[in-house]
């Protein structure tokens, strides 16, 4: 970038001197009206005067030189502009501009086709200051497909950078444009010269920025579909099946550096260098299927021209525009299903990434060698070893004034299945994400060490939908003692909400002991007050939320591994002994148990699964649907209470591992940073068990909370007793344009 600048600035120099000389004269002699009338003439004839001091030659170098100008300026108002202060610079500046782009596709081979495409700019602008920004872009990209009969399979590639130089100066306001630039742009071609600067009396500052990114991607799709074509009273009917699978990948690389340069005293420069870089891994997949049938209109429309014909007419004769009317409600209905599709999907994506940040400011005497070698690494974007010279603490001639370190990695995992059936749809997502992240300051220090994760879940049928949140967020170091290191969310979502519906939910948290007693009866008196017979105000929403302290969570996790599983199972117990199919599969286990589950699935933790159908007396693959039952329920609430005890231990060594760091930043090495990453992924990762959401069944059984997110706030409850407080469902809707929260207390 600086030999491009240094080559552009040598030639910008000589041609600017030779026209400001020649402007000089011009603008004395008064000429300048007359200059502009000639410049923007088509045929333009200079007068005697002119012709005197801007023989043809200059004059036509002139206006080659002025056509370069943005189009908002007229070559008159440029002239103007360059023979004038610098104090009439427009905030936008003097720009001149130049581009290029080249595209192409031709196949490369057989079906196969290649396209390639490759753009770049380049512009020069005097801004107020007076100031010189001169601008680079180059991009390509390419790509390569291949199609078959029914799918397809396509690689692509870019690659773009962008570099940005300004150049700050500090000039007289009556200083003219034209001699600030003979002035500056011979400091302009010495950039990498850091004693050239200092010896510039008018040089204030420079900015150079460099970004630029990497991107690869690969997918494929496939997209076969199926015809069956059929008589159906004369009238041909289709019915059509549609499958498609798509797989995706992305690779993504940016990274951006920066480096400004300012005077500072004592015959010293002042440097601020950033650098940034991030790259991003993601890959998806989609699988679905869709269903629709073609002609229905006409054999409809068909059999209601039979019907009409008859004698016989007496989701009819004397009444003909009843006739009429019905039959165009019946070709609106029909109309509607052929637009409609049966449909089913699913999707999975994974994405994660890493960003590594630096920000570090010196300052130096550009009058020694190893500062000025120092200053030329900086400026040409050699950041290890300008890092590694600079943060020497033998080299008197540099000093590091500060330093900043960022890390962070993120990562996300999402997955859903989704029916489209005609005039509603039924939806489930579910999404996993963890963020970890590091700053590191001047001295070493530890700045910020945070941790963040979430894990939700989302069911959504006939208008209703119930979801539920797990989150986790920690401030090991700029907050130690966060009141909100955990939190659940309940949540329950009714398009159509009836009272009936509204006072079962609630009773169902009151059946889990997650809310005050007494919920149930006091949410039927203020039916009236929220209106949920009134048909305006709807979807009704319940939030429902329990927040656990650090504190508490670390009491839980003193609690003995052997207690936090006897809890979790009872918990699960309590939980699906609300719902009619559980607690027949539950009478079985008694049955087996001698009435003692908890106890039985206690002692069955540790055990593998062909010794529990054993004792269970369940032999074979083929099985009773109560034996299912009853295998669902045993495997599910012994994962689940597992789970729950592994979560709390990693946790706790999670916290433990930060405050430690915390406290010594020289432990936060790579190895103990992977860890920690480890470690809170897992934590994140048991919880996904027990994040559950009421599933298809919403709308088709009692509105009910799901049993295990029952279970799993319950026995966060009893495991921390300071958070034995009951839940507060908060209901709220939206009525005459405003939003309304009701808290049942």
């Amino acid at each position: 970038m600086t030999a491009l600048i240094t080559s552009a600035a040598g030639k910008a120099i000589d041609l600017g001197a030779e026209i400001a000389d020649k402007l000089n004269e011009i603008a004395e002699a008064d000429l300048v009206e007359d200059l502009a009338d000639a410049l923007t003439a088509d045929h333009p004839e200079l007068s005697e005067l002119l012709k005197a001091v801007l023989p043809d030659v200059e004059f036509r170098t002139l206006k080659a030189f002025l056509k370069r100008a943005a189009e908002s300026l007229s070559p008159g108002e440029h002239l103007r502009l360059l023979a004038g202060p610098v104090a009439d610079i427009p905030a936008k500046g003097i720009p001149w501009t130049w581009k290029a782009a080249r595209q192409a596709s031709l196949p490369a081979s057989g079906a196969l086709t290649l396209s390639l495409k490759g753009s770049g700019q380049a512009s020069v602008r005097i801004l107020p200051g007076p100031g010189y920004e001169f601008k680079g872009a180059l991009g390509t990209a390419g790509g390569l497909k291949a199609p078959f009969s029914f799918g397809g399979v396509s690689v692509s590639g870019r690659r773009s950078r962008r570099d940005r130089l300004v150049v700050k100066f500090a000039h007289p306001e009556d200083t003219r444009v034209l001699e600030a630039l003979r002035l500056d742009l011979p400091v302009i071609a010495l950039l990498n010269d850091p004693e050239s600067l200092l010896d510039a009396e008018k040089f204030k500052s420079l900015r150079l920025t460099t970004t630029g990114s990497v991107r690869l991607g690969a997918g494929m799709k496939i997209s076969p579909s199926w015809v069956h074509a059929f008589d159906a009273g004369g009238v041909a009917l289709a019915t059509r099946l549609k499958a498609d699978v798509s797989y995706q990948l992305d690779w993504v690389k940016t990274g951006s550096f920066g480096v400004s340069v300012s005077r500072a005293r004592r015959g010293q420069l002042r440097l601020r260098l950033t650098e940034s870089h991030k790259t991003r891994h993601a890959r998806s997949l989609s699988v679905g299927a869709e269903v629709g049938i073609r002609g229905l209109r006409k054999s409809v429309a068909a059999l209601m021209e039979e019907v009409a014909a008859e004698p016989v007419l007496g989701p009819l004769t004397e009444s003909l525009a009843d006739y009429r009317a019905m039959q165009e409600r019946i070709a609106n209905a029909v109309e509607a299903t052929e637009k409609e599709r049966l449909a089913v999907r699913y999707g999975r994506s994974v994405t994660a990434s890493g960003t590594e940040a630096a920000l570090l400011k010196f300052r130096l005497n550009p009058r020694e060698k190893g500062a000025r070698e120092f200053y030329r690494q900086m400026l040409t974007g050699d950041f290890t070893a300008a890092m590694t010279a600079g943060m020497h603490g033998d080299n008197a001639a540099i000093v590091l004034e500060d330093s900043v370190f960022k890390r962070l990695f993120e990562r996300k995992i999402t997955s859903g299945l989704t029916f489209n059936f005609p005039r509603f749809k039924i939806a489930s997502r579910r999404a996993l994400s963890t963020k970890l992240k590091v700053e590191r300051g001047a001295g070493g220090q530890i700045n910020i060490l945070d941790a963040e994760g979430q894990v939700s879940e989302t069911h959504v049928a006939f208008g209703e939908g119930q979801s539920m949140r797990v989150g986790s967020l920690l401030h090991f170091v700029t907050s130690p003692d966060a009141h909100d290191a955990f939190a659940v969310q309940l949540d329950y979502t009714d398009e159509n909400m009836k009272p009936e519906e509204l006072r079962q939910y609630i009773e169902s948290l009151e059946d889990a002991g997650l809310v005050a007693r007494g919920a149930t009866q006091r949410i039927a008196e203020l039916d009236a007050t929220l209106g949920v017979t009134d048909r305006r105000r709807r979807p009704l929403r319940i939030d429902t939320a329990l927040a656990l302290s650090r504190d508490e969570l670390l009491e839980a996790g003193n609690t003995d591994e052997d207690e936090i599983i006897r809890v979790a199972i009872e918990e699960q117990l309590k939980s699906y002994g609300r719902l009619g199919w559980a607690d027949r599969a539950l009478g079985r286990l008694a049955d087996v148990t001698d009435g003692d589950v908890a106890s039985r699935l206690f002692d069955w933790r540790d055990c593998p699964r062909w010794r529990i159908r054993r004792d269970l007396g369940i032999a074979g693959t083929r099985r009773s649907r109560a034996e299912r039952h009853v295998l669902y329920l045993v495997y599910g609430i012994l994962e689940r209470a597992d789970e729950l005890t592994s979560f709390i231990a990693h946790w706790r060594e999670l916290d433990r591992i930060g405050r430690s760091v915390a406290d010594n930043a020289e432990r936060l090495d790579e190895a103990r940073l992977a860890e920690l990453r480890g470690l809170h992924d897992d934590a994140m990762a048991d919880l996904s068990a027990w994040v559950d959401a009421r599933g298809w069944a919403v709308g088709l059984a009692r509105e009910d909370l799901s049993p295990i997110a029952a279970a799993f706030v319950a026995s966060l409850r009893r495991l921390s007793p300071r958070a034995a407080e009951p839940l507060i469902p908060v209901i709220s809707w939206t009525g005459d344009g405003d939003t309304r929260r009701v808290a049942v207390v």
